[in-house]
């Protein structure tokens, strides 16, 4: 499993990719690409493996890779 704890103010582009893991998250991204389909994040907490999804938080900035193969990916906001 990769556990990844984020300010809620951070910036950032992040391609996250769970072969058959998982994805977990409460952070408000913008806007997601999954699968090649895009779509809002904001709400939808919980991906299904075999999803590579990639993701813009607070109107982006440094960019970030998170892949897993068979374990879970979560991340999280920091109180």
């Amino acid at each position: 499993d990769i556990d990844i704890t984020l300010p809620g103010n951070s910036k950032g582009n992040f391609r996250l990719n769970s072969t058959s893991g998982e994805i977990y998250t409460d952070l408000d991204f913008d806007a997601v690409e999954t699968n090649g389909s895009k779509g809002p994040w904001r709400g939808k907490r919980e991906f299904w493996g075999g999803t590579a999804a990639s993701t813009m938080l607070n109107g982006g900035g440094v960019e970030f890779t998170v892949r897993s193969v068979s374990g879970d990916i979560f991340m999280r906001k920091a109180d």
